[in-house]
């Protein structure tokens, strides 16, 4: 994102993120995350588009970041998303702007996977832990296609990401 605050980006910071599509390839990154809404909470679909094409281009994965969880219909972005391309969405299944972990959304996250059918990587976030992504994932099943999880403050400690968090997600999410 080239700035905090909300999705709907000027016609500059859109460049200024097909630039750091750019600069992430040339460093040899294989993914990158963004996302655009418009104004009335919809997907930025041409420019959202560019950004995949452009990507794609580098060989590079596409995930549509947490600006999912704020558009307006999640069910109408979802198909709009696979058709634009995207390889990946990170949602917690919660509205945004709202307080609540994916063990919140469960119910939302759930109908978003079956919607997908296996057609895009469902990536699950939003306050994901070793502790608790077993028993986020088991909410799930059966599904169809490729879940991940994503996880920032449930790998920290101290308030710094550690091997041995990291390692007991892994071991974690493994079974599944």
């Amino acid at each position: 994102r080239p700035r905090g605050g909300d999705f709907c980006y000027t016609g500059e910071e859109l460049q200024e993120m097909g630039r750091q599509i750019e600069v992430a390839a040339a460093a040899g990154a294989d993914g990158v995350v963004f996302g655009a809404l418009t104004h009335d909470a919809k997907i930025e679909q041409q420019q959202v588009k560019r950004l995949i094409d452009l990507s794609h281009s580098l060989d590079l994965r596409t995930t549509f970041h947490r600006a999912f969880d704020a558009v307006d219909r999640p069910e109408e972005a979802l198909d709009e998303l696979i058709q634009l391309g995207i390889d990946r969405i990170l949602t917690s299944g919660v509205a945004w702007g709202k307080s609540g972990t994916a063990m919140d959304g469960g119910t939302m996250l759930n109908q978003y996977i079956q919607q997908n059918a296996g057609r895009t990587e469902i990536v699950i976030g939003g306050g994901v832990s070793p502790e608790n992504a077993p028993l986020i994932l088991k909410e799930f099943q059966p599904w169809k296609g490729t879940l991940s999880v994503h996880a920032y403050s449930g790998v920290m400690e101290n308030g710094n990401t550690t091997e041995k968090k990291v390692r007991e997600l892994v071991e974690a999410v493994s079974p599944w």
